[in-house]
């Protein structure tokens, strides 16, 4: 090839390359100025203006104040609508454990087989749990029973566990003559009202726990009333059942309160 031919292919492909480089450089130079313009686009949204952060702050802050508040008067609405609805449980609850209305039991004058029964059916009626019970029933212990429950190296047992220690331990023996005998020896007296002696002659009855008929009851009790003209009425009347015996004696009873008040008005008038 000649000279003048090489040195004009050379210097033409020199060109070439100079103006491929130039258009690298600047399509680099472009991509460059593009990545920096959405870069700073990204960093503008990005920044929030102060004022803007505080009122997102303030909001986030008063939607916070706002749900605890909602809380808390949910928790207050809840507790006044269990009083509203449960009153009754609550409260009888309460002055149960206050007041404690079972009664002491002492060895030495009452039957700890009438006791016990007596604490079970005020823990059913009552709901009382197993603890309550527990801390009301040995609270009346006395005489001999409190004595022997503070002595125990240790208290802590269920209900069940504890009627079962009790019985073990004040079982009394069964004395059928001793309880007839207080039985038939209990009459009604002037100071004594007619109503309260049927259901106290009653009481001794059933504590023999016999097997006897109501009009049996009814002929025990009318064995302590000595004023025939009450018998001659109850015989009159046919009655054959305790609960209806003890009606007719109130009303008997209230009659002759009656009979002696006008009495006295009368004397006192002439």
């Amino acid at each position: 090839m000649p000279k003048g031919v090489k040195s004009r292919h050379r210097s033409s492909r020199s060109w070439d390359r100079l103006r491929s480089g130039k258009r690298r450089s600047q399509q680099r130079s472009r991509g460059t100025d593009e990545f920096a313009v959405r870069r700073l686009r990204l960093q503008r949204k990005s920044k929030t203006p102060p004022r803007a952060l505080k009122e997102r702050k303030s909001t986030n802050r008063r939607q916070e104040r706002e749900s605890q508040v909602s809380l808390f008067s949910d928790a207050i609405l809840g507790g006044i609508d269990k009083i509203i609805n449960h009153p009754q449980k609550l409260q009888s609850c309460n002055i149960h454990v206050k007041d404690n209305i079972i009664c002491e039991f002492n060895p030495l004058n009452h039957d700890i087989n009438d006791w016990l029964p007596f604490v079970d059916e005020y823990a059913q009626i009552n709901n009382w749990s197993d603890n309550v019970t527990c801390y009301l029933a040995l609270g009346k212990l006395r005489g001999p029973a409190e004595t022997w429950c503070r002595g125990l190296p240790t208290r802590l047992f269920t209900w069940t566990e504890w009627k079962d220690l009790l019985l073990r331990n004040f079982q009394p023996k069964r004395d059928l003559y001793k309880l007839m005998s207080s039985m038939i020896k209990l009459e009604a007296t002037s100071q004594q009202g007619l109503y309260e002696y049927c259901f106290e002659k009653l009481a001794l009855i059933n504590r023999m726990k016999l097997n006897l008929t109501d009009s049996d009851k009814v002929n025990l009790i009318m064995g302590g009333i000595h004023n025939e003209q009450i018998k001659f009425s109850v015989d009159t009347a046919n009655i054959t059942c305790p609960a209806t015996l003890a009606r007719h004696l109130k009303v008997f009873q209230e009659r002759s309160r009656n009979v002696a008040q006008l009495g006295v008005k009368e004397i006192s008038a002439v």
